[in-house]
């Protein structure tokens, strides 16, 4: 029994869609029961109280808040554009073109958020519903707000807080990067990289790198939305400090992905590096080996966070190597090798 619980419990947290869900469901019924109060309300149009209801269940309290703000004001502007335009004595087919070009236009409004896209729905809807009358868009304003704060009250009473989403973005991104810290060293093995391009870029595919693009992408998204929830949370006190290391990982995982971009760049491009322009630069084998070491022992130290500290020696010993051969091997590009140190050395800090 407690492992089916447990089984429920991991599901239930790392599919924040579900208690969304639920939370949206609850709402909209109450916010339907409470439409029955407004007189006349269930004679006119008592289905906008849970469609603000649903519109109001977030992902945080603060995104609940400012998103009803910005769904009733959309609301409210279409529905006062199909208003305006319907004193015009014109064609209904004129009608109709100029209310959704001047909706579309309002919609432009930077205020209005993800909600702007129903400043032309409303204004339809007034326009076609409502016989572009005042009482109409005072009826279902009214009502949006009563579903808008019905489902604010819900998402207060259960608080979301999807730390678990966030931990598995940022999981996600810790997998992408060791991959590419191994396609690149896969690309150096045995090999002596140039600018005559017999680096084998193709190896480190497009489709690798998309993916490390998008594991950060996703991983600033889940970080961003676990601050906005954390706002006005009763639930955020008792997680304080799974907060605060999370966005300790997160800012320190998103050096080391981007010390693997610049390492890339660096290692694949090495005439973009801050040599000479005319120079042609040969990077001795000699130097590629402890490299691909370092990189490799990096892969393995993000894929085992709890091992960094066995690997830091073997990292401090191929950085010592590197410096070593820069100084000793003939026609070694001493730019481009410190700036390939200073790269793994800021990576290998953040990991570690």
């Amino acid at each position: 029994m407690a492992k089916l619980f447990s089984k429920i419990k991991a599901i239930w947290t790392s599919h924040p869609r579900l208690p969304m869900a639920v939370r949206a469901a609850i709402a909209a019924t109450l916010a339907w029961l409470a439409a029955g109060i407004v007189p006349d309300a269930l004679d006119d149009t008592p289905y906008y109280a849970p469609f603000g209801a649903v519109i109001a269940t977030t992902m945080s309290m603060a995104g609940s808040v400012r998103e009803s703000i910005q769904a009733v004001a959309a609301m409210i502007a279409g529905g006062l554009v199909a208003w305006v335009v319907g004193w015009i004595p014109a064609p209904a087919l004129f009608i109709i073109g100029l209310t959704v070009a001047g909706a579309v236009l309002i919609a432009a409004l930077r205020w209005l958020g993800p909600m702007r896209s129903w400043v032309p729905t409303a204004a339809i809807f007034t326009l076609i519903v409502g016989n572009t009358e005042a009482d109409y868009i005072g009826s279902f304003a009214l009502l949006m707000l009563l579903g808008a704060a019905v489902g604010i009250g819900v998402t207060l009473v259960f608080p979301p807080l999807p730390i678990a989403v966030a931990t598995a973005a940022l999981n996600q991104l810790r997998t992408a990067t060791a991959v590419q810290l191994d396609l690149l060293a896969d690309s150096f093995e045995g090999r002596r990289p140039s600018t005559d391009r017999e680096v084998p870029s193709t190896t480190i595919s497009r489709s690798s790198a998309e993916d490390l693009r998008r594991a950060r992408t996703e991983m600033h998204d889940a970080t961003a939305l676990v601050h906005d929830a954390r706002r006005g949370n009763r639930r955020a006190r008792r997680h304080q400090q799974t907060l605060e290391d999370l966005s300790e990982r997160s800012a320190r995982l998103d050096r080391v992905a981007v010390m693997v971009a610049e390492l890339r760049d660096l290692v694949l491009h090495p005439q973009h590096s801050p040599v000479t322009p005319d120079e042609e630069i040969t990077i001795p084998e000699e130097i590629w080996i402890p490299l691909i070491s370092a990189l490799r022992s990096t892969a393995e130290a993000l894929r085992n966070p709890d091992e960094a500290e066995r690997h830091t020696d073997i990292i401090s010993t191929r950085f010592d190597q590197i410096m070593r051969i820069r100084d000793t091997v003939p026609g070694a590009p001493v730019y481009l090798v410190d700036a390939l140190i200073l790269t793994l050395r800021r990576g290998w800090m953040s990991v570690g």
